[in-house]
């Protein structure tokens, strides 16, 4: 089993597709979809070809009847190009969809079950707000971490552990507390903001 990053160079769409094809029965999947894959407006000459040119790979699966199955994903469907999503090329769409309060709460334990938290943290409150910005399972996990990161800094587990001063007592007295998770979930929401777009490229890993 290979994985790759798919980059937006033509060649590279060819090189997968091929090898896809020698090696079936094979399933390519594709993250971040919308990457390349937006609609095409002549204003990106470059990524336009690229679309042109996955259209064209993905009609030719469908017309030799090749044993290869193509899966997408992203998070802003609306993006794609309509020709994209036609039947014969991406026709069959799933929807995914944030869970709802009672999910995040069984991830919200699952996450937490071997970390102490204060009796005091009210967590249904934080529920409401993970549910409000339709928080995903890895958003949740994410929180968890940084809230019990933030408790070690705050109670200078950190820097004990640096001076060589730490105790297994620390570990024991220790709690996440509500204000780690407050600023767990204030420093999320402002990342969050930031929708800049990274490009990706395409690795094959060597083999051993």
């Amino acid at each position: 089993m290979e994985s790759k990053w798919v980059g937006e160079s033509e060649a590279n769409w060819r090189s997968l597709f091929d090898e896809a094809k020698e090696k079936q029965p094979t399933i390519i999947f594709l993250d971040e979809f919308d990457a390349v894959a937006r609609t095409r407006d002549s204003k990106d000459v470059y990524g336009d070809k690229v679309v042109n040119q996955l259209l064209t790979l993905m009609t030719d699966i469908d017309n030799a009847n090749d044993d290869v199955f193509v899966i997408a994903a992203t998070n802003n469907f609306k993006a794609l190009d309509s020709a994209v999503v036609r039947s014969g090329r991406f026709g069959k769409h799933y929807e995914v969809t944030p869970p709802d309060k009672e999910g995040l709460r069984e991830i919200f334990k699952i996450n937490t079950q071997n970390r102490k938290l204060d009796e005091n943290i009210n967590i249904d409150d934080m529920l409401d707000k993970l549910v409000n910005i339709k928080a995903t399972g890895a958003d949740v996990r994410h929180i968890v971490n940084e809230a019990h990161n933030n408790g070690f800094v705050r109670a200078g587990i950190f820097e004990k552990m640096e001076n060589s001063t730490y105790s297994v007592m620390d570990i024991k007295n220790f709690k996440i507390t509500q204000e780690d998770f407050d600023k767990a979930l204030m420093d999320f929401l402002k990342d969050k903001k930031d929708t800049s777009r990274k490009p990706i490229g395409f690795i094959r890993p060597q083999a051993s």
